[in-house]
């Protein structure tokens, strides 16, 4: 494929200037402009495109069309209401001669890195219904390293990124510490899947724990004093998904529901190729369950890397990486209807990509790549173009967020031309993106 190089002159956009003039990013077809902070676009997170309560705003063609896929008649899927399928159009695209090389606001904030003995690597991020961006985990396989929910905020002092933590680093001694103390409540490992739930607004971390925004706190989990498990809020009857590694995530609002797609580094437990969709448990306890499919006889092939190239716009995940075959792939996905609906014109390979990180920007609809150089594909053209700015260093393990309010990304990852450095190398500073077109 040809991939165009585009270079214009940036403007920067503030995002105080966004709140003090009132402007608001336009909505996507079919999304409510007065909604909440994640409802104003889809923040193209591994995961999700706004927070709505099931049964309280969340379309009704949605619903009848899930309901009727539970009830056995899966063809009624198709027939889910023209508004999301809309918002899952990705729109008229903005001519390549138009777009603009993003302006990026370096070292905003850093992430607190006790509990780390590395560096940045497959640490969990995700936004949160009240625009504040969550972040939890560390860079290695160690239980007792850091269990804190880092909080980082853009919206309480606009053009900031307030550092905080929701929860800190606990374990039965004090000051905590990784060699001769125990994490309390839960344990920690890298590489295991976790996915933001909107509508309950908790965030669960498979073979760990379910973490409570509304109370600050780790409400089931896998080390004393907890007592609940992770399986007791949502169901896994095939089993498995505690050995799985850094799968594809996104999250659904319009569905209520998220998926984990393959396996990359390593782990078990399904197959590369398996799709598992975490749904509402309709009249059972709990009232979530995970469903397993494999989408192999649908001409999805198995992928690695691939734990932050996904993103949910309406009914439709966008998903990619590089195939285990050769090359990269990516595809769209109705997880309404449980169908691949097309295999996409993949991102170009760039040599020393590693773990990059797709975010949907929901003004301009389009998805925008963040890794060793900044990519944007628009769906539309069915094409990606070049914008990385000259300042560019060049990222790996990125994860970020678009924030559909201040119509930016925030991300983090490991430098380029910092890898080798070991401990002394960054990846826990955060990095502001503006789009001006």
């Amino acid at each position: 494929m040809t991939l165009e190089r585009v270079n214009y002159p940036r403007l920067r956009v503030s995002c105080l200037g966004l709140l003090l003039c009132g402007c608001s990013p336009q909505s996507a077809p079919g999304e409510d402009a007065g909604a909440d902070i994640r409802d104003a676009g889809s923040d193209g997170r591994a995961g999700g495109t706004g927070g709505e309560a099931p049964g309280s705003g969340r379309d009704a063609g949605v619903d009848a069309a899930v309901g009727a896929r539970d009830a056995g008649a899966p063809d009624a899927a198709a027939n889910a209401d023209a508004e999301v399928d809309a918002a899952a159009d990705a729109g008229p695209a903005v001519p390549v001669s138009q777009q603009s090389v993003p302006t990026v606001t370096y070292d905003l904030a850093r992430e607190n890195r006790d509990g780390h003995d590395g560096h940045i690597a497959w640490q969990s991020v995700f936004l949160l219904n009240d625009g504040r961006i969550a972040s939890f985990g560390t860079g290695n396989h160690a239980p007792n390293q850091s269990n804190a929910m880092r909080i980082l905020d853009p919206v309480s002092s606009p053009g900031s990124l307030l550092y905080s933590e929701a929860f800190p680093w606990t374990q039965d001694i004090t000051p905590p510490n990784m060699e001769t103390g125990e994490n309390r409540y839960v344990t920690n490992y890298d590489n295991h899947a976790s996915i933001y739930v909107p509508s309950e607004n908790k965030v669960v971390w498979v073979g760990h724990g379910v973490f409570d925004f509304d109370v600050n706190g780790w409400t089931y989990g896998d080390a004393p004093p907890s007592t609940r498990e992770w399986t007791e809020f949502v169901a896994d009857p095939r089993g498995g998904m505690e050995g799985v590694y850094n799968p594809a995530t996104a999250w659904c609002d319009a569905l209520d529901a998220g998926i984990w797609f393959g396996v990359s580094g390593g782990g078990s437990g399904r197959l590369a190729t398996e799709l598992t969709v975490f749904e509402r448990n309709p009249g059972a306890s709990p009232v979530w369950r995970l469903v397993v499919e494999d989408l192999a006889d649908q001409g999805v092939e198995d992928l690695h890397n691939a734990r932050n190239i996904a993103a949910c716009v309406g009914s439709r995940v966008y998903f990619g990486g590089p195939a285990n075959s050769g090359g990269n792939r990516f595809y769209e996905f109705d997880l309404a209807t449980r169908t691949r609906t097309a295999t996409l014109a993949p991102a170009p390979e760039i040599a020393g990509e590693y773990y990059p990180q797709l975010v949907f920007d929901a003004r301009r609809k389009r998805f925008v790549l963040i890794g060793v150089k900044v990519l944007i594909y628009e769906r539309a053209a069915d094409a990606w173009s070049d914008v990385t700015p000259p300042d560019w260093k060049g990222y790996e393990s990125v994860a970020g967020v678009y924030h559909p309010m201040l119509d930016a990304v925030f991300f983090r990852g490991m430098p380029k031309p910092a890898l080798g450095m070991g401990n002394s190398a960054p990846g826990f500073e955060w990095h502001r993106m503006v789009f001006s077109d």
